[in-house]
Parts: structure tokens; C-alpha cells; sequence
């Protein structure tokens, strides 16, 4: 893989009293509004990777700089399933959902990272994940009035983090592995499907680290002619 990353060395319960509805995503890319770095702030979410597990994974901004958290309490984290299309209403959400959602976060991080640098990926890492994955997921219910279908689920954060996770085996282990790549952005690294044309994709997004990219090689150039 050509990747020019730069590296500082549960079914639905018949008794449940609330029941949270929503409905799942199937790799369906979201429509980004770009900020400046300068802008961004930790309530914008992300949604530009190519992958549901690699949103998540961007719930972390300038990973190899001065990191930037975007989940830093169980509220932003119920608010991301909802961006996510992972639930319809945001779910409550716990102190210890949360660290263990944030756990899984990076257990997602490293693993995609080990492959793109062609290592193995931690055992203990694979482990959560493959746990995370076997949580059982939503359940379609069809409305009787609107014919709406409906993802019901008892416990709807482990549901929507089994979905999260799911995807990111089905995506490590499957063919568009070969597609991640990583921005080359200074202190960026925020990790991607690599799926233009040409396959030689090198920014998150053209509108910010790209144009940072191209502004700094202007300076440079500039004083070069200085």
C-alpha cells in the first residue's frame, strides 16, 4: 500500500420499560461542512472517512499534534450516535459506557494504524473488538401506522457500538483494507478509505489540511524568493 503517513515513533427485551429506536448505517457517507483548524471545534464531528468505524475513530482530531477530543463526556458521545445515524434519539449514556466506548475508539485507531505501517495488529486490541462485535445489534420493527421500520434495541449504546465495531472488522479484514490511508496534514494523521480514482488521495479534506498544505508550501516559496 502506498500510504504516506507520517508518525511520531442485545436482543430486544420482551419486559424493557424504554426502548430507544434509530436506524443503523450501512457506509453511507454524510454530507461535511469544512472548518479551518483555527474554527474547529471539539462539537464538530467528522463524517468525511469513507467508514462508520473510521468516523469514530475521527472523534479524535490531530492526533499526531495536539490531540483534539470531540467525545470528551458521555453526552457528546450519545450525540455522535445520533449524527451517526446510530440511533434516532440520544441514548443515556453512562460514565463507564463511555470510557469503554473510548476504549474500543482506540483499539479501532491502533489496529487500522498497525496495517497501514504493515504490522500486526495487537492481539488485545483484535480481542475488543471482536467482543464489542458480538454485542447483538438493533432489531428492525415495522410500524403497523407509518410502515416505518424502526431499530429497536434494550441496551442501544452497546447496540450502536456493535455496529461501529462490526464494521471495523468487516473493514479490517476485507478487501478495502487496501484502501486506508492516512492525511498527510501536519498533525492531522486522521485516517480514511482512500477511495478517488486515482488512488492518490493525500489530505482529509481538500478544504482544510489541504489548503493548509498549499498555503504553507506558498510561504515557503515565497521565502525562498526573499
Amino acid at each position: 500500500m502506498g500510504i504516506g503517513l507520517k508518525i511520531n515513533s442485545g436482543a430486544l427485551a420482551n419486559n424493557a420499560v424504554t426502548v430507544y429506536t434509530g436506524y443503523m448505517r450501512q457506509n453511507k457517507l454524510h454530507a461535511q461542512t469544512y472548518i479551518m483548524p483555527s474554527l474547529r471545534q471539539a462539537k464538530d464531528f467528522r463524517f468525511d472517512t469513507g467508514r462508520l468505524c473510521l468516523d469514530f475513530v475521527a472523534t479524535v482530531g490531530w492526533r499526531l499534534d495536539t490531540p483534539l477530543e470531540r467525545l470528551p463526556l458521555p453526552g457528546d458521545l450519545a450525540r455522535w450516535f445520533v449524527d451517526a445515524h446510530l440511533c434516532e434519539i440520544a441514548p443515556p449514556v453512562s460514565a463507564a459506557q463511555h470510557s469503554n466506548a473510548l476504549a474500543l475508539r482506540e483499539a479501532i485507531y491502533r489496529s487500522a494504524l498497525a496495517i497501514l505501517v504493515q504490522r500486526t495488529p495487537d492481539v488485545s486490541d483484535v480481542m475488543l473488538i471482536n467482543a464489542w462485535a458480538a454485542h447483538p445489534l438493533a432489531i428492525p420493527q415495522l410500524d403497523v401506522t407509518t410502515r416505518r421500520i424502526l431499530w429497536q434495541a434494550s441496551q442501544p449504546v452497546e447496540a450502536a457500538l456493535a455496529n461501529v465495531a462490526r464494521d471495523a472488522v468487516e473493514l479490517l479484514g476485507g478487501r478495502d483494507v487496501e484502501l486506508l490511508g492516512a492525511c498527510e496534514g501536519s498533525g492531522c494523521g486522521m485516517v480514511f478509505i482512500n477511495g478517488s480514482r486515482s488512488k492518490r488521495r493525500r489530505w482529509c479534506s481538500m478544504a482544510e489540511c489541504g489548503n493548509l498544505s498549499k498555503v504553507h508550501g506558498y510561504r515557503q516559496r515565497r521565502k525562498g524568493i526573499s
